[in-house]
C-alpha cells in the first residue's frame, strides 16, 4: 500500500512541477534549494494492539526532546515546496495487561521523509508525505506494581522490523509545527517466534519547532 502511495505522491509532485513551470512568469520567484531543521520534541503515541486476535489495552505514550532532523527543501514555485532529509525518532507503545502488569516498548529510528509543503499564507503552510524509517534499536521494560522487573535493549533487534515507514500530514504556523503520522506496518516482527501473533499499529501526534534557512544554494531562471 505504501509503495502505491509513494508512487502517487511522486507523480503528484512531477505534475505540480510541470504546472508551476508552465505558469511561471518573468517576475516569479526562481526555483531554489534551501535547508530547514525541526525539533519535534513532543510526540504523543497511540497504538491499536492485538495478541492472537485479542485486543490488548494500551496507554498513550509521550516522549520529549530526542526527536528531530534536518531537511532539504526544493522550491517548485511560490506555493509548492518538495522536501526530504533525515529525522531521528523515539516512538513506541505501552501495553497494560492488568492493574499490576505493564510493558513499555520503544524503538529508535532514523527516517528519510519525502514530502510536499504547500504555502497558504506567509506564515502558514500545510505538509503531506511519507517517511521511510530504519530501526536501529529496540528496548522493552516490564513493570509489576510500578517496579521495573526486567529490561531488554538490543541494536537491530529481530523483535521489530528493520524498516518502519509512515504517512504524515501536518501544519506549520510560523515556527511551530504540528504533525500526525500513521504507521501502517506492524510494530513487531511477525517472523520472530514469540511475537508471531502480536500486531500493533501506531498513530502519533507531534508538536515542535520548525526553523528555515532562507539562503539559496541553487537557483534557476527562465
Amino acid at each position: 500500500m505504501l509503495k502505491k502511495i509513494t508512487l502517487l505522491f511522486l507523480s503528484f509532485i512531477l505534475a505540480i512541477n510541470g504546472f508551476a513551470q508552465n505558469g511561471t512568469s518573468e517576475n516569479a520567484k526562481p526555483q531554489s534549494l534551501e535547508l530547514s531543521s525541526g525539533i519535534e520534541g513532543s510526540i504523543l503515541q497511540f497504538a491499536n494492539f492485538t495478541n492472537d486476535s485479542k485486543s490488548v489495552n494500551t496507554i498513550p505514550r509521550y516522549t520529549f526532546f530526542l526527536n528531530g532532523g534536518i531537511h532539504a527543501n526544493y522550491n517548485i514555485s511560490n506555493t509548492f515546496r518538495a522536501f526530504t532529509g533525515l529525522d531521528f525518532k523515539n516512538i513506541g507503545l505501552i501495553d497494560k495487561y492488568s492493574d499490576t502488569l505493564k510493558v513499555k516498548r520503544r524503538m529508535y529510528a532514523i527516517g528519510a521523509p519525502l514530502g510536499l509543503k504547500i504555502k497558504i499564507k506567509q506564515k502558514l503552510k500545510l505538509k503531506i508525505g511519507a517517511d521511510f524509517n530504519l530501526v536501529f534499536n529496540y528496548k522493552e521494560k516490564v513493570f509489576i506494581n510500578g517496579d521495573k522487573k526486567s529490561k531488554f535493549n538490543e541494536f537491530f533487534s529481530d523483535k521489530t522490523p528493520l524498516f518502519y515507514p509512515s504517512i504524515f500530514a501536518g501544519i506549520i504556523i510560523d515556527k511551530i509545527s504540528l504533525s500526525a503520522n500513521y504507521y501502517p506496518n506492524n510494530f513487531f516482527n511477525s517472523d520472530y517466534k514469540f511475537y508471531s501473533k502480536m500486531e500493533a499499529k501506531l498513530f502519533t501526534i507531534s508538536v515542535g519547532v520548525h526553523l528555515e534557512n532562507q539562503s539559496k544554494t541553487k537557483s534557476k531562471t527562465k
